[in-house]
């Protein structure tokens, strides 16, 4: 059986780390064609299942925003004209299922180009299963909902949401995902699996922002206090999109203070291992919260927030209230102020919490049943 995936990232790369680790599991049992939006940063799904199709990339590069969009070295509508030509010449055999991306829950710009797509699969294959796969946080402006709401019921089987509704439920933000909870499932966060042996902890603090576009106030904050922990290595995984400026300044400070503890890095593969090495783990509050949660890292999370989206400030204050992170706001940054910070976080034990993160085996195998049963009623 073969399925296909739609995956659009353009700030940072928390959809498409989520969509490779789905993907990674689904490959255990089908052969999977993978549609990836955004700019390529050099990831991707170790299967010889797996076929990755690269649609010319929409990313927030060149920050040229039009429509919402942010489009990189064509206009939006040239992008998604050829866009649509690599989906027309690259799909044309019957899938078995389809995992859609946070539409129509998010990502509302591109219903042009998701609602044929979804048309030509159903045309192909009457009885191919299409899924909504959105993380635990949506929202749409209010004059968008009811025609989301229109679209989840008319083109989608289910709605898998990848979050432990112990700490997260999508029906508080999302009037769309509270009127569809009789085709919902929650399927745990969808993390990278732990090693059968975790490493020992080492006199280790890593610092993350993601894709990097975002929060360069924390690093800098965090690269300045360095001084303050000389035992410790600092370990930056910068990103695919953190600033120029920045890595140069990263670097000056680097050769300034010898011997550094200072460790630069643009992207780190066993991520969930280097947090299990990791004495404090400083982020933004983004998917990496619930791989705290799931290696019982000591972290302090810094939200990034937008005129547009507080969804990284929710997901902090939750992830906050059970114990499983610290809060930083701005006014933390000062040098005195956050070290003590760091200092009281690597000292306090971590609290007895626990989180479904096994969401890429549970998608997988509720995808198994729901073929399964729909083979049986045909």
């Amino acid at each position: 059986m073969k399925g296909l995936f739609w995956c659009q990232y353009i700030l940072g790369i928390g959809h498409l780390m989520r969509g490779l680790r789905l993907s990674q599991s689904l490959t255990h049992y089908f052969d999977l064609d993978f549609l990836q939006g955004g700019r390529d940063v050099n990831l991707t799904c170790d299967s010889p299942r797996f076929h990755k199709i690269n649609l010319p990339a929409i990313s927030n590069n060149d920050l040229l925003p039009i429509t919402g969009v942010l489009a990189s070295k064509y206009s939006v509508p040239t992008l998604f004209q050829e866009r649509q030509k690599v989906l027309e010449s690259a799909l044309n055999e019957p899938y078995d299922f389809c995992f859609v991306g946070s539409f129509p829950l998010g990502k509302f710009s591109f219903a042009a180009e998701i609602v044929p797509l979804l048309e030509r699969l159903k045309k192909n294959n009457p009885a191919c299963v299409i899924i909504s796969s959105v993380n635990d946080f949506a929202y749409l402006e209010p004059e968008y909902t009811h025609e989301a709401s229109r679209l989840l019921h008319t083109y989608f089987d289910y709605l898998f949401i990848h979050a432990d509704p112990e700490y997260m439920r999508v029906e508080d933000y999302s009037i769309v995902a509270r009127e569809a909870q009789d085709m919902s499932f929650y399927t745990g966060y969808v993390t990278a699996p732990l090693c059968q042996t975790p490493p020992e902890r080492e006199k280790q603090i890593l610092i993350s922002t993601g894709g990097g576009g975002v929060c360069e106030e924390l690093v800098r904050a965090v690269a300045e206090v360095s001084i303050y922990f000389p035992d410790y290595k600092f370990l930056f995984s910068l990103g695919p999109n953190a600033p120029l400026g920045l890595q140069k300044d990263l670097k000056m400070l680097q050769r300034m203070v010898q011997p550094s503890n200072i460790e630069l890095t643009e992207f780190i593969a066993n991520f969930t291992n280097t947090l299990c090495q990791s004495a404090l783990a400083i982020t933004t509050a983004g998917s990496t919260l619930a791989d705290l949660c799931l290696t019982r890292t000591p972290g302090i999370a810094y939200p990034y927030i937008s005129a547009k989206s507080n969804e990284q400030f929710y997901r902090a204050q939750k992830f906050a209230e059970k114990g499983a992170v610290s809060l930083l706001t701005p006014a933390d940054l000062k040098p005195a102020k956050l070290a003590q910070l760091m200092h009281e976080k690597m000292q306090t034990p971590y609290p007895a919490v626990s989180i479904n993160a096994n969401g890429a085996a549970n998608s997988t195998h509720k995808l198994i049943e729901i073929l399964h049963q729909r083979k049986r009623d045909l």
